[in-house]
């Protein structure tokens, strides 16, 4: 016989498909009781670490405030030190930085000046032109 299930008559395709199911059904079963055994396994171990999760995250979080405030602290640091840097570099450019700002003033003032005359020039030469 041709083992093909188009070659079934009804009756012969119901059986099978019901012994399919039942097989489906008791591998579904097998599969809920060894779950459950195992979720049952997970939630006791689980129940048994707690005390000790907790007491790990208790102890890293107490690290970790103490690491912060050692960072805060390296930061303080860092930057006073680096104030310090600031003011002694702009002790040593002070005489120049002063020169810069006389420098810069009479070059405003004198172009001020310059183009006063320059326009005063232009105007004049335009008015005689026309």
């Amino acid at each position: 016989m041709n083992r093909t299930y188009d070659n079934l008559t009804p009756s012969q395709k119901a059986k099978l498909t019901r012994l399919i199911n039942k097989l489906d059904d008791q591998k579904w079963a097998a599969s809920r009781i060894q779950y459950a055994a195992y979720q049952a396994k997970q939630d006791e171990i689980q129940t048994e670490q707690q005390p000790r999760r907790e007491q790990i995250q208790s102890e890293a979080a107490e690290k970790i405030a103490a690491l912060r405030e050692q960072i805060i602290e390296i930061d303080k640091q860092m930057r006073a030190e680096l104030q310090g840097l600031y003011n002694e570099q702009r002790e040593q450019t002070k005489p120049l930085f002063e020169a810069y700002e006389t420098a810069r003033t009479l070059a405003h003032e004198w172009h001020k000046v310059e183009e006063a005359k320059v326009v005063d020039k232009f105007y004049t030469e335009v008015e005689a032109g026309n």
